[in-house]
């Protein structure tokens, strides 16, 4: 089958779930007027006067973080940007003017994500777009488009893309605030209603109250005072093209495993254990049942400063790695080497701990300093079998905040303990897992609190990548979506990708190939000679199509990986948008 042919098939399956079209959603977007974290563009005109409050104004400001300030005339100051939450008594108490917040929470429009906040005014209406937002903080870059409409009747409408929800803390309000007047308290927009108030508002977050607007036009429709405020589904709203990766790729074995904490507040592993299980060609990592072992009065301080490092001899030798070792040397910063030549660094960075040169368990590399006056010691006793190191409520770097937890090796099995009793939200970034000596496959990062009630094969052997799928480029009218296999074994011959609408997640096991998953039903296939790849995938013009999600897999022949012969990739969707 042709290229042209796929996309022809793959999008003839998909014109039963096209969107219909309606005009809530403008994407005639304007003029780009500020974008950033935190940032007030300046001064702008509406354009007419809109009526609001008993008032007419002419101009306003507009923040990044979802919200814009009425204005007549520029104020004395540049106002605030309003970071970082909703909140009504900041807005019924601000000076510069009344409030209008399509989606006022700690958003960022950030220059890599061609993001801006977007103006074009006529003498009818004046249109401003929050476009490729996201909330400051998410990890997963979730880009969205909130947008504002400011009539010369003073109806106001608000629209927001599909994927629209509070993904990090703090709160979102939506609504109208005159400022330096009352509270009325929240509304529930989503339900329509009437309020003689002009202040009119409902506020969301991610620990209970669910936004529930997305995809939906609000319209604030005037009755002086107050509002009758009206929901309608707004199907033209798709969010911005994007490209998501899912599921896993086969075969893989890696040598070592880590969860890497962008800052401290993230650890979530206290009051938790995990467990290395020794199986002679590597461990099983899994949930730990083993307790916290309280120092007794035979440990030892060990004499260590900030980003140091101590070898501590060991009255039974431990197995590991094929072999033993009859010492360990402890770094103040939270993790055990079986030999020195890893350094001291303080700062974890994955990349850096899959290539140290001695095999390592960190169970909290952090930047720890356990010579600050007041902090507990980093202690080493031997008891029972066990070697036990401890970080005794020792305090983090130029803070005095304690962490407790604990590494415990079982000199009989070789299997490790992990324990972790407290830790602070204060400091650096944390890392916990291990790699063995020399350099090792990145496998990413685990998420420990979710993947050990399963296990983690963690091998001494050869590394085995898995099959990958790399989507090149965003499906938006016209554009190209370049699809590439990664990690080919050497000598495949040949490849191919699958396409198709229906997305399993979790993936379905392939007879025949262990290991492996079916990740969408393959409505189309385009093969492709090894190592080149490169299938293109084209989106259509015009908006007939936007909001429609595609399926892409890849797989390759490579004899002997499963009975088979053949490994697949995870999945990638594809959302053909703005």
């Amino acid at each position: 089958m042709t290229k042209t042919g796929i996309v022809s098939l793959v999008l003839g399956l998909a014109a039963t779930t096209a969107m219909a079209q309606s005009p809530c959603f403008d994407f005639n977007l304007g003029t780009p007027i500020v974008n950033g974290d935190d940032v007030v563009s300046a001064l702008q005109p509406i354009g007419f006067a809109f009526p609001f409050g008993g008032t007419t104004y002419t101009d306003f400001y507009a923040s990044t973080n979802g919200v814009i300030y009425l204005r007549n005339g520029a104020a004395a100051t540049t106002p605030s940007a309003l970071c970082c939450s909703g909140s009504i008594t900041t807005a019924l108490a601000n000076t510069v003017g009344p409030l209008v917040c399509p989606f006022w929470t700690d958003l960022n429009l950030t220059v890599a994500n061609n993001a801006n906040v977007f103006v074009n005014s006529t003498a009818a209406v004046t249109t401003i777009t929050w476009y490729n937002a996201i909330e400051y903080g998410d990890a997963s870059n979730s880009k969205f488009h909130a947008q504002l409409k400011l009539f010369v009747s003073g109806q106001i409408d608000f629209s927001y893309t599909t994927n629209v929800t509070m993904r990090t803390t703090g709160d979102c309000l939506v609504g109208t605030v005159l400022n330096g007047g009352t509270d009325p308290g929240v509304s529930d927009l989503s339900a329509g209603g009437t309020t003689p108030n002009d202040t009119l508002y409902q506020l969301f977050n991610n620990a209970g109250l669910t936004f529930d607007l997305a995809g939906q036009l609000l319209s604030f429709l005037p009755t002086v005072p107050g509002y009758v405020y009206v929901p309608t589904p707004c199907p033209q709203a798709v969010p911005p093209a994007f490209n998501t990766n899912y599921g896993l790729g086969c075969v893989q074995s890696f040598n070592s495993f880590y969860e890497l904490f962008g800052t401290s507040g993230a650890f979530d592993l206290t009051g938790t254990s995990m467990t290395m299980l020794n199986i002679g060609t590597g461990y099983l990592a899994l949930t730990g049942t083993a307790t916290y072992f309280a120092p007794t009065g035979a440990a030892t301080a060990l004499v260590l400063g900030d980003d140091a490092e101590v070898t501590v001899p060991l009255t039974t030798p431990f197995p590991v790695g094929g072999g033993t070792t009859s010492s360990l040397t402890v770094c103040s910063n939270g993790f055990v080497s079986v030999a020195t030549g890893n350094l001291t660094p303080y700062s974890p960075v994955a990349t850096t701990f899959l290539g140290w040169p001695q095999t390592a368990f960190a169970g909290n590399w952090h930047d720890y300093n356990p010579s600050i006056a007041g902090s507990g010691p980093v202690r080493f006793e031997e008891a029972g079998g066990f070697v036990y190191i401890t970080w005794d409520g020792v305090y983090s770097y130029a803070t005095t905040a304690p962490d407790t937890w604990q590494l415990q090796f079982d000199t009989a099995s070789g299997n490790v303990n992990f324990v972790w009793v407290t830790a602070s939200t204060q400091g650096n970034a944390r890392l916990v897992g291990y790699s063995p000596g020399g350099a090792s496959q990145n496998p990413g990062s685990t998420d420990l609190s979710i993947q050990l009630p399963l296990t983690i094969t963690v091998s001494n052997g050869p590394e085995l990548i898995p099959l990958g799928i790399a989507a090149t480029g965003v499906a938006s009218p016209g554009a190209t979506v370049t699809l590439d296999a990664t990690n080919i074994p050497v000598g495949s011959p040949f490849g191919a990708v699958l396409f198709g609408l229906l997305k399993f997640n979790p993936g379905l096991p392939i007879p025949g190939m262990p290991g492996c998953f079916q990740y969408n039903e393959g409505a189309a296939t385009s093969l492709f000679i090894a190592p080149a790849t490169g299938v293109p995938f084209t989106a259509p013009t015009g908006t007939t199509f936007l909001g429609v999600l595609i399926q892409a897999q890849a797989a390759v022949f490579a004899p002997g990986a499963t009975p088979l012969g053949v490994i697949a990739s995870g999945g990638v969707e594809i959302l053909l948008g703005t």
